[in-house]
């Protein structure tokens, strides 16, 4: 089986994708709970959770273009 040099299967915190996304933990949360267009997430238990770089990533290419609202 060949890897992908391109598909990042890193796995972030719900902290790094704050980061990354300079909003809240809250806000970041709330992405995977939302009932349009949820963040994809991976429940490790009850209180733990990570998303894949790659989701983030396709997730992020799948938000409507804030320019666009002008």
């Amino acid at each position: 089986m060949q890897i992908d040099p391109h598909y990042d299967n890193e796995l972030l915190t719900p902290q790094e994708v704050a980061d990354i996304l300079k909003v809240s933990i809250h806000t970041v949360m709330n992405y995977f709970k939302s009932e349009i267009n949820p963040l994809p997430v991976i429940k490790i238990t009850s209180s733990t959770y990570r998303v894949r770089k790659s989701d983030l990533l396709e997730w992020m290419k799948s938000l409507p273009d804030p320019r666009m609202d002008v």
